[in-house]
Parts: structure tokens; C-alpha cells; sequence
């Protein structure tokens, strides 16, 4: 889910499945079959096996509708591929725009036609409007409210680094409990690369550990102790070591992350 993002669409999109044939090049064609079609765009679903790319140029002919009308499009439409959603193992869905680089005002207007008076028979597609929904949801009633920290990484390079914290004022105590004696936020030590990365290797299918972690204070500066469940399973002795340490001190935080 991507938040602040709201697609809006200029016209009206139908759930309509036909059969289509996709052109990449000369001998080089699928058949497939669409799932929602607009004047100026498509959705088909296509084997997973077949990649694609944004911004990818592909001619499209609409086999389905040729059988019951004469379209005159020998030429096919060009497309242009804007996103490409996973339903299963199996198959994609692939979101085209028209690149309205044929003159075929003709067919632009039978399609509008056919799209307004089938719409008893189709049911016009709000798929946007629910995502849309769903994420001004989530953005003003769940997030505020969380009591887990959020912790956003970027990467720069090849480095994955912690950038961002979701502050809310139910996990505030959790943000400053993460904060030196200067509070500046130590998850970028915490959350270093070796651990981020063994993390994303693990062929689970959530990437997540347990933290284990707590603080030692000494002449005004705190120090931060760390270990994922990982690290101590890997060193019985050490996690022996640990944990009769962190048991001793007053404060101590156990933590999932993912």
C-alpha cells in the first residue's frame, strides 16, 4: 500500500474480460485476456512467466471485440505499460495506458459508446476508488493511533539504512527509550546492515527477528546492548552471558521487528 497516493481517474472503466493478442515485435505475440478496459486503458492478465517492464511499448489487438464489430484496426493500439500488480504464482495483471499515438478518433468514440451503454451489463470498475479508501483510512484513523514503532529503511547505494520513525502519541515512550543521552535515535547502529540483510536472506515468508535489547548508563552517557534471536542461537554462551545481564537491569526491551 502505498500512502498519499490516490489514483484518480478522468473517465469511467468497466470490468470487461474479451480476448486480446499483445504484440512486442514482429513474431513475437501472446493472447491474453483483459479484465477492465477505458478509452485510454487497459488491465489484462498475463502469465507471470512473460516480463514486462514500466514504460514498456506494446501493440494491442482486440480479438475479442473484432469477432463482433468491424474496428478496422490492422495496426493494433499501442500501449503503454504503467504498472504490474501479482495475483498468484501463475499470473500478473498488467495496467496500460494508450499512447494515442494512432489517429483513430473513430474507434475512440465507438469505445466510449460501448462502455456508457453496456453499463448495466458491466459493472463500471471502482478499484481506485476503494485503494483510495483503504489508504486515507489507514492514513488518518490507524496510523495515529499505533502503539509499535514504524521504522522506514532507505537504501543509498548498496547500504540499507533506517531514515524514517512514525511518531505517534501512543509509542513516544518507544521513541525515547531508542534515544541517547544527546537523543539522537541509535537505530542506525541497532538496525545495522549485517542484521537487516540476514534478515531479508531468511526463507520465511514474513522477514522478521526478535530484538533483544536494553541500556547501560555510565558517567552521563547511555550505552545501548543488542541481540536478535538470531545472534544468541548462534552462541549459546553468549546468550547465557546476555540475558543474566539485561536481567539485571531495570529497563529492559524485547522487540519484534519486520
Amino acid at each position: 500500500m502505498h500512502f498519499t497516493q490516490y489514483g484518480i481517474r478522468a473517465e469511467e472503466r468497466m470490468n470487461f474480460s474479451i480476448a486480446i493478442e499483445m504484440q512486442f515485435a514482429i513474431g513475437d505475440t501472446l493472447k491474453a485476456v483483459s479484465s477492465d478496459l477505458s478509452v485510454s486503458g487497459i488491465k489484462v492478465k498475463v502469465p507471470s512467466a512473460r516480463k514486462f517492464v514500466k514504460g514498456q511499448k506494446i501493440a494491442i489487438y482486440l480479438t475479442g471485440l473484432e469477432q463482433e464489430f468491424e474496428l478496422g484496426l490492422k495496426d493494433g493500439i499501442q500501449y503503454e505499460v504503467v504498472g504490474i500488480d501479482k495475483i498468484n504464482i501463475a499470473n500478473n495483471y498488467i495496467r496500460m495506458k494508450r499512447t494515442f499515438t494512432e489517429d483513430i478518433a473513430a474507434f475512440d468514440d465507438f469505445l466510449g459508446n460501448f462502455i456508457n451503454g453496456n453499463k448495466r451489463r458491466y459493472k463500471v470498475n471502482l478499484d481506485n476508488t476503494l485503494e483510495a479508501v483503504a489508504v486515507k483510512g489507514y492514513e488518518q484513523y490507524y496510523l495515529p493511533r499505533v502503539t509499535t514503532l514504524p521504522v522506514y529503511i532507505r537504501q543509498i547505494n548498496d547500504r540499507l539504512l533506517p531514515t524514517l520513525a512514525l511518531a505517534t502519541e501512543n509509542n513516544r515512550s518507544t521513541l525515547g527509550y531508542f534515544s541517547d543521552e544527546s537523543k539522537n535515535l541509535v537505530f542506525q547502529q541497532i538496525l545495522d546492515m549485517p542484521r537487516l540483510e540476514n534478515m531479508l536472506l531468511s526463507d520465511r515468508g514474513i522477514k522478521e527477528s526478535l530484538l533483544y535489547c536494553f541500556t547501560h548508563a555510565r558517567k552521563g552517557k547511555v550505552y545501548f546492548y543488542s541481540a536478535t534471536t538470531e545472534e544468541l542461537d548462534a552462541s549459546p554462551e553468549l546468550r547465557s552471558t546476555f540475558l543474566h545481564f539485561a536481567s539485571k537491569k531495570t529497563v529492559g526491551k524485547f522487540s519484534n521487528y519486520s
